[in-house]
């Protein structure tokens, strides 16, 4: 049987875990609200107003200048659309990062619960013990 001490050591070190764990997804989280804020000003404030604006419509762009025009403005808008997909990638890895913390958490949480009962178990077994010989 495992003493007190050790068993309470045990618990320590997964609260340590528990806390550097919650440290981590708090710093995620933060990440990823910082990515979905950039990400939406990208769209909502460059990508979609570029996409919407006819640059090929004013007088003085004509034949060959109207073409470059055109495909810069596809090479911009490919390059913009790339750089969402990344951030969209980017928020849903951070996503699956906090689910499994989320999960580390509990299942170190419910070890604890367990250790705690264990704990209890042998200090009442003590007492009895010490109950007995008193």
């Amino acid at each position: 049987m495992r003493s007190i001490e050790d068993i309470q050591t045990e618990i320590d070190a997964l609260w340590e875990k528990i806390g550097r764990a919650e440290d981590l997804k708090a710093i995620f989280i933060d990440s990823r609200g910082r990515i979905v804020k950039k990400r939406d000003m990208v769209k909502t404030d460059a990508y979609d107003p570029f996409n919407a604006y006819d640059i090929t419509r004013a007088s003085k762009w004509r034949g060959d200048r109207e073409n470059k025009a055109a495909d810069m403005k596809r090479t911009i808008s490919e390059h913009t659309k790339n750089a969402q997909k990344q951030a969209a990638s980017t928020i849903s890895e951070l996503d699956a990062a906090i689910e499994k913390l989320d999960e580390l958490i509990e299942k170190w949480k419910e070890r604890i619960e367990h250790l705690e009962a264990e704990k209890d178990e042998i200090e009442s077994m003590q007492e009895s013990g010490n109950q007995e010989a008193g």
